[in-house]
């Protein structure tokens, strides 16, 4: 397995690595951990590019997928 990432600048949030697709280690989803709202990021293209899928009012304590991506179910 070739492992490869870069950094996900966000000044005031510590990156979780939340998951990585088995099918295409290009998509991860690392929740952004901050004081007041969490994130839910994405990139597609191993970390080139990411995209905001979900902004919380507070904690973001887990998260899951299912097997396809189409469907999120958070816990706060």
């Amino acid at each position: 397995i070739k492992v490869r990432y870069r950094r996900v600048v966000c000044p005031l949030a510590l990156p979780y690595i939340g998951g990585i697709d088995p099918q295409n280690p290009d998509v991860v989803y690392v929740r952004l951990d901050a004081n007041k709202t969490d994130q839910l990021v994405v990139t597609k293209d191993g970390g080139t590019t990411w995209k905001n899928i979900f902004t919380s009012t507070g904690n973001l304590l887990g998260f899951a997928i299912s097997p396809d991506g189409s469907t999120i179910v958070r816990r706060f």
